[in-house]
């Protein structure tokens, strides 16, 4: 359980790295023409609006998904543990009973 616990950090950093990656992504406004006049611009700006909301958007998901992932890794050790001590009862049992 404990490999799969680990499993599930791993994931939930690599996650968080894409996270604080992603807004390093958003080139400027001018590579969407955004600094054109008229139509040319107004679509530049539009293209690049979009485009820095969809990586926000994908940032902030990633954000979630790697605290999401961090709880369930923190519930699968707990279980782990709890199964072990339990486990661990049952054989004390078992072995003054006999």
């Amino acid at each position: 359980m404990d490999r799969i616990a680990d499993q599930i950090d791993h994931v939930a950093a690599t996650l968080t790295t894409m996270d604080r990656q992603l807004p390093a992504l958003i080139p400027s406004a001018t590579a969407f023409g955004a600094d054109d006049p008229g139509r040319p611009g107004r679509i530049g700006r539009a293209l690049y609006a979009g485009w820095t909301a969809v990586l926000a958007a994908r940032a902030r998901e990633a954000a979630d998904a790697a605290e999401r992932l961090s709880g369930m890794a923190v519930a699968v050790r707990s279980n782990a543990q709890q199964y072990a001590t339990t486990d661990d009862a049952v054989r004390r049992r078992f072995q003054r009973g006999l």
